[in-house]
Protein backbone atom coordinates (compact mmCIF):
# COMPACT_ATOMS: atom_id res chain seq x y z
CA UNK A 1 0.00 0.00 0.00
CA UNK A 2 1.18 3.57 -0.27
CA UNK A 3 1.38 3.94 3.68
CA UNK A 4 4.21 0.81 3.13
CA UNK A 5 6.64 3.07 0.68
CA UNK A 6 9.41 4.27 2.60
CA UNK A 7 11.72 6.88 0.00
CA UNK A 8 14.01 4.02 -0.93
CA UNK A 9 11.60 2.19 -1.91
CA UNK A 10 9.72 5.03 -3.81
CA UNK A 11 13.18 5.26 -6.01
CA UNK A 12 13.34 1.70 -6.80
CA UNK A 13 9.48 1.86 -7.89
CA UNK A 14 10.55 4.58 -10.34
CA UNK A 15 13.56 3.20 -11.69
CA UNK A 16 11.94 -0.06 -12.12
CA UNK A 17 8.73 1.90 -14.07
CA UNK A 18 11.57 4.03 -16.02
CA UNK A 19 13.43 0.65 -17.58
CA UNK A 20 9.93 -0.81 -18.24
CA UNK A 21 8.70 1.95 -20.04
CA UNK A 22 12.32 1.70 -21.84
CA UNK A 23 12.52 -1.61 -23.11
CA UNK A 24 8.41 -1.56 -24.15
CA UNK A 25 8.97 1.80 -26.03
CA UNK A 26 12.21 1.00 -27.29
CA UNK A 27 12.67 -1.79 -30.41
CA UNK A 28 16.54 -1.48 -31.01
CA UNK A 29 16.85 -3.14 -27.25
CA UNK A 30 17.38 -6.68 -28.93
CA UNK A 31 19.87 -5.44 -31.38
CA UNK A 32 21.23 -2.52 -29.83
CA UNK A 33 25.25 -3.52 -30.33
CA UNK A 34 24.34 -4.58 -33.56
CA UNK A 35 22.58 -1.27 -34.64
CA UNK A 36 25.99 0.79 -32.84
CA UNK A 37 28.31 -1.76 -35.09
CA UNK A 38 26.07 -0.70 -37.87
CA UNK A 39 26.32 3.21 -37.65
CA UNK A 40 29.81 3.27 -37.14
CA UNK A 41 29.73 1.28 -40.04
CA UNK A 42 28.04 3.66 -42.28
CA UNK A 43 29.35 6.61 -41.02
CA UNK A 44 33.48 5.03 -42.12
CA UNK A 45 32.06 5.93 -45.18
CA UNK A 46 31.89 9.77 -44.55
CA UNK A 47 29.34 12.02 -46.57
CA UNK A 48 28.79 9.23 -48.42
CA UNK A 49 26.48 7.64 -46.08
CA UNK A 50 24.05 8.82 -43.47
CA UNK A 51 21.82 6.95 -41.32
CA UNK A 52 18.85 7.79 -38.90
CA UNK A 53 17.14 5.81 -36.31
CA UNK A 54 14.25 6.18 -34.44
CA UNK A 55 13.93 4.02 -31.25
CA UNK A 56 9.79 4.66 -31.04
CA UNK A 57 9.18 2.97 -34.04
CA UNK A 58 11.87 0.77 -35.07
CA UNK A 59 12.55 2.58 -38.25
CA UNK A 60 16.36 2.82 -39.58
CA UNK A 61 17.32 5.59 -42.63
CA UNK A 62 20.25 5.09 -45.02
CA UNK A 63 21.22 7.61 -47.66
CA UNK A 64 23.68 6.19 -49.60
CA UNK A 65 25.56 8.49 -52.40
CA UNK A 66 28.41 7.94 -54.66
CA UNK A 67 29.09 10.35 -57.60
CA UNK A 68 25.81 11.67 -58.75
CA UNK A 69 23.56 8.89 -57.52
CA UNK A 70 21.91 7.83 -54.91
CA UNK A 71 19.87 5.35 -53.08
CA UNK A 72 18.02 5.33 -49.76
CA UNK A 73 16.42 2.68 -47.83
CA UNK A 74 14.21 2.78 -44.56
CA UNK A 75 14.42 -0.34 -42.76
CA UNK A 76 11.81 -1.34 -40.23
CA UNK A 77 12.05 -3.35 -37.27
CA UNK A 78 9.32 -5.51 -36.36
CA UNK A 79 8.90 -6.72 -32.75
CA UNK A 80 10.52 -10.15 -32.08
CA UNK A 81 13.51 -9.23 -33.80
CA UNK A 82 16.09 -11.11 -34.86
CA UNK A 83 12.84 -13.49 -35.28
CA UNK A 84 8.65 -12.63 -35.35
CA UNK A 85 6.17 -12.01 -33.10
CA UNK A 86 3.31 -14.54 -34.02
CA UNK A 87 0.19 -13.07 -33.36
CA UNK A 88 -2.74 -14.50 -30.86
CA UNK A 89 -4.91 -15.48 -33.96
CA UNK A 90 -1.90 -17.87 -34.63
CA UNK A 91 -1.77 -16.67 -38.42
CA UNK A 92 1.15 -15.16 -39.64
CA UNK A 93 1.35 -13.91 -43.36
CA UNK A 94 4.21 -14.75 -45.68
CA UNK A 95 5.56 -11.23 -45.49
CA UNK A 96 5.94 -10.85 -41.91
CA UNK A 97 9.71 -10.68 -41.64
CA UNK A 98 12.03 -9.50 -38.89
CA UNK A 99 13.07 -6.17 -41.05
CA UNK A 100 11.06 -4.93 -43.60
CA UNK A 101 13.03 -3.11 -46.58
CA UNK A 102 11.85 -0.31 -48.89
CA UNK A 103 13.29 2.10 -51.09
CA UNK A 104 12.92 5.62 -50.41
CA UNK A 105 11.60 8.84 -52.46
CA UNK A 106 15.37 10.38 -53.14
CA UNK A 107 16.52 7.27 -54.79
CA UNK A 108 17.39 8.26 -58.41
CA UNK A 109 18.57 5.16 -59.74
CA UNK A 110 16.21 3.38 -62.52
CA UNK A 111 13.70 1.50 -61.20
CA UNK A 112 14.62 -1.85 -62.40
CA UNK A 113 17.63 -1.54 -60.50
CA UNK A 114 16.98 -0.30 -57.62
CA UNK A 115 14.29 -3.00 -57.28
CA UNK A 116 17.11 -5.33 -57.57
CA UNK A 117 19.04 -4.04 -54.93
CA UNK A 118 15.83 -3.71 -52.17
CA UNK A 119 14.45 -7.09 -52.97
CA UNK A 120 17.88 -8.74 -52.75
CA UNK A 121 18.14 -7.10 -49.34
CA UNK A 122 14.87 -8.40 -48.39
CA UNK A 123 15.56 -11.64 -49.23
CA UNK A 124 18.95 -11.77 -46.76
CA UNK A 125 16.13 -10.72 -44.00
CA UNK A 126 14.25 -13.96 -45.11
CA UNK A 127 17.19 -16.39 -45.34
CA UNK A 128 18.35 -14.92 -42.29
CA UNK A 129 15.24 -15.38 -40.46
CA UNK A 130 15.34 -19.13 -41.83
CA UNK A 131 18.77 -19.41 -39.55
CA UNK A 132 21.13 -19.00 -42.39
CA UNK A 133 24.75 -17.74 -41.43
CA UNK A 134 24.90 -14.09 -43.30
CA UNK A 135 27.37 -15.58 -45.94
CA UNK A 136 24.60 -17.61 -47.21
CA UNK A 137 22.37 -15.79 -46.85
CA UNK A 138 23.37 -13.72 -49.70
CA UNK A 139 25.03 -16.41 -51.56
CA UNK A 140 20.90 -17.39 -51.52
CA UNK A 141 19.17 -14.23 -51.89
CA UNK A 142 21.19 -13.83 -55.50
CA UNK A 143 17.96 -12.90 -57.83
CA UNK A 144 19.34 -15.18 -60.56
CA UNK A 145 19.60 -18.56 -59.98
CA UNK A 146 21.46 -21.13 -61.31
CA UNK A 147 20.38 -23.06 -63.99
CA UNK A 148 19.84 -26.13 -64.17
CA UNK A 149 22.75 -27.35 -66.19
CA UNK A 150 25.05 -26.14 -63.69
CA UNK A 151 23.28 -27.79 -60.63
CA UNK A 152 23.98 -30.94 -62.63
CA UNK A 153 27.55 -29.99 -63.05
CA UNK A 154 28.22 -28.94 -59.15
CA UNK A 155 26.24 -32.96 -58.54
CA UNK A 156 28.49 -34.70 -60.71
CA UNK A 157 31.87 -33.03 -60.41
CA UNK A 158 34.56 -34.79 -58.37
CA UNK A 159 36.14 -33.25 -55.20
CA UNK A 160 39.39 -34.85 -54.14
CA UNK A 161 39.62 -34.06 -50.55
CA UNK A 162 41.45 -35.65 -47.16
CA UNK A 163 38.62 -38.09 -46.71
CA UNK A 164 38.56 -38.77 -50.49
CA UNK A 165 42.56 -39.55 -50.03
CA UNK A 166 41.90 -42.16 -47.31
CA UNK A 167 39.22 -43.15 -48.93
CA UNK A 168 41.69 -44.37 -51.99
CA UNK A 169 44.08 -45.46 -49.47
CA UNK A 170 41.87 -47.95 -47.80
CA UNK A 171 40.44 -49.25 -50.85
CA UNK A 172 43.93 -50.16 -51.96
CA UNK A 173 44.83 -51.87 -48.87
CA UNK A 174 41.51 -53.75 -49.17
CA UNK A 175 42.66 -55.00 -52.30
CA UNK A 176 46.01 -56.13 -51.46
CA UNK A 177 44.17 -58.23 -48.61
CA UNK A 178 41.71 -59.63 -50.92
CA UNK A 179 44.27 -60.71 -53.79
CA UNK A 180 46.47 -62.07 -50.18
CA UNK A 181 43.50 -64.29 -49.73
CA UNK A 182 42.87 -65.56 -53.26
CA UNK A 183 46.22 -66.61 -53.49
CA UNK A 184 45.83 -68.69 -50.36
CA UNK A 185 42.86 -70.65 -51.97
CA UNK A 186 43.71 -71.07 -55.20
CA UNK A 187 47.79 -71.85 -55.06
CA UNK A 188 49.27 -74.99 -56.07
CA UNK A 189 51.75 -76.97 -55.10
CA UNK A 190 54.83 -76.55 -57.78
CA UNK A 191 55.01 -80.06 -59.17
CA UNK A 192 51.35 -81.01 -59.09
CA UNK A 193 49.38 -78.16 -60.65
CA UNK A 194 46.46 -79.55 -59.42
CA UNK A 195 47.23 -80.31 -55.79
CA UNK A 196 45.99 -77.39 -53.83
CA UNK A 197 48.97 -75.53 -52.02
CA UNK A 198 47.83 -75.04 -48.99
CA UNK A 199 45.13 -77.46 -46.40
CA UNK A 200 41.01 -77.31 -47.01
CA UNK A 201 41.05 -75.61 -43.55
CA UNK A 202 43.18 -73.10 -44.66
CA UNK A 203 41.61 -72.42 -47.61
CA UNK A 204 38.25 -72.49 -46.04
CA UNK A 205 39.16 -70.10 -43.99
CA UNK A 206 40.64 -67.97 -46.47
CA UNK A 207 37.38 -67.73 -48.23
CA UNK A 208 35.37 -67.07 -45.24
CA UNK A 209 37.13 -64.42 -44.31
CA UNK A 210 36.90 -63.06 -48.40
CA UNK A 211 33.22 -63.00 -47.64
CA UNK A 212 33.65 -61.28 -44.81
CA UNK A 213 35.43 -58.45 -46.03
CA UNK A 214 33.63 -57.86 -49.49
CA UNK A 215 30.54 -57.87 -47.42
CA UNK A 216 31.96 -55.24 -45.13
CA UNK A 217 33.21 -53.19 -47.93
CA UNK A 218 29.80 -53.31 -49.97
CA UNK A 219 28.22 -51.86 -46.58
CA UNK A 220 31.14 -49.15 -46.14
CA UNK A 221 30.57 -48.13 -50.44
CA UNK A 222 27.01 -48.06 -49.64
CA UNK A 223 27.71 -45.73 -46.27
CA UNK A 224 29.90 -43.64 -48.50
CA UNK A 225 27.20 -43.18 -51.40
CA UNK A 226 25.01 -41.99 -49.58
CA UNK A 227 26.58 -39.35 -47.73
CA UNK A 228 28.52 -38.13 -50.64
CA UNK A 229 24.67 -38.26 -52.41
CA UNK A 230 23.13 -36.13 -49.28
CA UNK A 231 26.44 -33.87 -49.79
CA UNK A 232 25.73 -32.71 -53.37
CA UNK A 233 22.49 -32.46 -52.71
CA UNK A 234 23.24 -29.93 -50.28
CA UNK A 235 25.40 -27.98 -52.50
CA UNK A 236 23.09 -27.89 -55.46
CA UNK A 237 20.44 -26.56 -52.89
CA UNK A 238 22.16 -23.65 -51.82
CA UNK A 239 22.97 -23.00 -55.48
CA UNK A 240 20.13 -22.96 -56.93
CA UNK A 241 18.15 -20.98 -53.98
CA UNK A 242 16.49 -24.48 -52.48
CA UNK A 243 14.03 -23.12 -49.45
CA UNK A 244 14.51 -24.84 -45.80
CA UNK A 245 14.63 -24.19 -42.69
CA UNK A 246 17.89 -23.63 -41.53
CA UNK A 247 17.73 -22.75 -37.34
CA UNK A 248 17.57 -20.35 -34.69
CA UNK A 249 16.98 -17.18 -36.30
CA UNK A 250 20.14 -15.02 -37.19
CA UNK A 251 20.70 -11.46 -36.55
CA UNK A 252 20.50 -9.19 -40.17
CA UNK A 253 20.36 -5.16 -39.62
CA UNK A 254 24.16 -4.97 -40.20
CA UNK A 255 24.31 -7.61 -42.98
CA UNK A 256 21.54 -5.91 -45.21
CA UNK A 257 23.04 -2.35 -44.57
CA UNK A 258 26.79 -3.67 -45.35
CA UNK A 259 24.76 -5.40 -48.76
CA UNK A 260 23.38 -1.76 -49.13
CA UNK A 261 26.60 -0.09 -49.35
CA UNK A 262 28.67 -2.71 -51.35
CA UNK A 263 25.57 -2.66 -53.58
CA UNK A 264 25.34 1.33 -53.91
CA UNK A 265 28.59 2.55 -53.50
CA UNK A 266 30.86 0.62 -55.23
CA UNK A 267 28.57 -0.15 -58.43
CA UNK A 268 29.23 3.16 -60.14
CA UNK A 269 33.09 1.72 -59.61
CA UNK A 270 32.16 -1.29 -61.37
CA UNK A 271 33.17 -1.71 -65.04
CA UNK A 272 32.34 -4.49 -67.42
CA UNK A 273 34.90 -7.34 -67.53
CA UNK A 274 34.42 -7.44 -71.31
CA UNK A 275 34.97 -4.23 -72.75
CA UNK A 276 37.33 -2.35 -69.25
CA UNK A 277 34.23 0.54 -69.53
CA UNK A 278 32.36 1.43 -66.31
CA UNK A 279 29.13 -0.11 -66.38
CA UNK A 280 27.14 2.77 -64.91
CA UNK A 281 27.38 6.33 -67.22
CA UNK A 282 28.00 9.38 -65.35
CA UNK A 283 24.61 11.02 -65.39
CA UNK A 284 21.36 9.03 -63.42
CA UNK A 285 19.04 10.98 -66.16
CA UNK A 286 21.26 9.20 -68.92
CA UNK A 287 20.49 5.67 -66.98
CA UNK A 288 16.97 6.16 -66.75
CA UNK A 289 16.73 6.54 -70.54
CA UNK A 290 18.21 3.56 -71.05
CA UNK A 291 15.33 2.23 -69.12
CA UNK A 292 13.09 4.39 -71.47
CA UNK A 293 10.41 1.42 -72.85
CA UNK A 294 8.03 4.40 -74.90
CA UNK A 295 8.20 4.32 -78.54
CA UNK A 296 10.26 5.62 -80.89
CA UNK A 297 8.87 7.45 -83.78
CA UNK A 298 11.70 8.49 -85.96
CA UNK A 299 14.76 7.19 -87.56
CA UNK A 300 16.98 9.21 -84.81
CA UNK A 301 15.27 8.06 -82.13
CA UNK A 302 15.00 4.62 -83.38
CA UNK A 303 19.32 4.17 -83.87
CA UNK A 304 20.01 5.98 -80.24
CA UNK A 305 17.65 3.56 -78.42
CA UNK A 306 19.30 0.73 -80.15
CA UNK A 307 22.32 2.26 -78.52
CA UNK A 308 21.32 2.88 -75.40
CA UNK A 309 20.02 -0.42 -75.21
CA UNK A 310 23.82 -1.86 -75.74
CA UNK A 311 24.89 -0.31 -72.95
CA UNK A 312 22.38 -1.56 -70.85
CA UNK A 313 23.43 -2.71 -67.26
CA UNK A 314 23.16 -6.55 -67.10
CA UNK A 315 24.04 -8.94 -63.98
CA UNK A 316 24.62 -12.16 -64.23
CA UNK A 317 24.64 -15.64 -61.72
CA UNK A 318 28.23 -14.66 -60.77
CA UNK A 319 27.43 -11.11 -59.49
CA UNK A 320 29.26 -9.04 -62.21
CA UNK A 321 27.72 -7.11 -64.55
CA UNK A 322 28.36 -6.35 -68.34
CA UNK A 323 26.93 -4.20 -71.06
CA UNK A 324 24.20 -5.63 -72.97
CA UNK A 325 25.79 -5.80 -76.40
CA UNK A 326 28.95 -6.92 -74.35
CA UNK A 327 27.07 -10.04 -72.74
CA UNK A 328 25.97 -10.75 -76.15
CA UNK A 329 29.53 -11.13 -77.66
CA UNK A 330 30.27 -13.44 -74.69
CA UNK A 331 27.47 -15.43 -74.53
CA UNK A 332 26.65 -15.47 -78.56
CA UNK A 333 30.05 -15.66 -80.30
CA UNK A 334 32.54 -17.99 -80.00
CA UNK A 335 34.60 -18.97 -77.83
CA UNK A 336 31.78 -20.43 -75.85
CA UNK A 337 31.53 -21.70 -71.89
CA UNK A 338 34.42 -18.73 -71.53
CA UNK A 339 34.97 -18.05 -67.90
CA UNK A 340 33.66 -14.80 -66.59
CA UNK A 341 36.84 -12.30 -66.79
CA UNK A 342 35.51 -10.25 -63.62
CA UNK A 343 36.54 -10.53 -60.12
CA UNK A 344 34.51 -13.31 -59.72
CA UNK A 345 37.51 -16.00 -59.91
CA UNK A 346 36.66 -17.34 -63.26
CA UNK A 347 32.97 -19.00 -62.86
CA UNK A 348 31.59 -19.50 -65.42
CA UNK A 349 28.99 -16.80 -67.28
CA UNK A 350 24.82 -17.40 -66.87
CA UNK A 351 21.92 -15.45 -67.56
CA UNK A 352 18.54 -16.40 -67.87
CA UNK A 353 17.90 -14.79 -71.00
CA UNK A 354 20.70 -17.14 -72.97
CA UNK A 355 20.71 -20.62 -73.24
CA UNK A 356 22.53 -22.62 -70.55
CA UNK A 357 23.89 -25.45 -72.81
CA UNK A 358 26.65 -23.85 -74.88
CA UNK A 359 26.53 -26.37 -77.85
CA UNK A 360 23.48 -24.88 -78.27
CA UNK A 361 24.40 -21.78 -78.67
CA UNK A 362 27.40 -22.64 -80.88
CA UNK A 363 25.14 -24.35 -83.23
CA UNK A 364 22.72 -21.44 -83.39
CA UNK A 365 25.86 -19.25 -84.40
CA UNK A 366 26.93 -21.64 -86.72
CA UNK A 367 23.66 -21.59 -88.00
CA UNK A 368 23.98 -17.75 -88.62
CA UNK A 369 26.73 -17.38 -89.85
CA UNK A 370 26.25 -19.98 -92.85
CA UNK A 371 22.82 -17.93 -93.60
CA UNK A 372 25.41 -14.89 -93.68
CA UNK A 373 27.87 -16.33 -96.22
CA UNK A 374 24.46 -17.73 -98.29
CA UNK A 375 23.43 -13.87 -97.93
CA UNK A 376 26.74 -13.03 -99.23
CA UNK A 377 26.90 -15.00 -102.33
CA UNK A 378 23.02 -14.24 -102.98
CA UNK A 379 24.61 -10.54 -103.68
CA UNK A 380 27.99 -11.61 -105.69
CA UNK A 381 25.37 -13.32 -108.42
CA UNK A 382 23.62 -10.04 -108.53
Amino acid sequence: SDAELTPANSQVLAVLNYLRNFIDTNLFVPCWKELKRTAEHVKSLGTSAQIGMNDATGVVRVELSTDAYRYSATLRLNEGYPGIIVPPSGEVTPNLLPVTVTAGSSTNFPPPIANMITKQAQEIVRRCYQGRDVANALQMSNPIHAPRAFVAKVQGEARITNDTIKDLLHDRETLLKMNKLREVDQAKQAHNAKAALNSTKVRKDARRELSKLAEREMQRDEALAKKLSETEIEIAKRESGWEEDGGEPVHSLYAVVDFLMDSVCKFCERTCPKCGQRILPASPAELISIYDKSKSKTAEEKAAKKEAKARKPTRVFCGCWYHASCLDKLMLEPPFGESCPGSCAGREVYHPDYNDDKSVRERNWMQREARKREVEDVKMMF
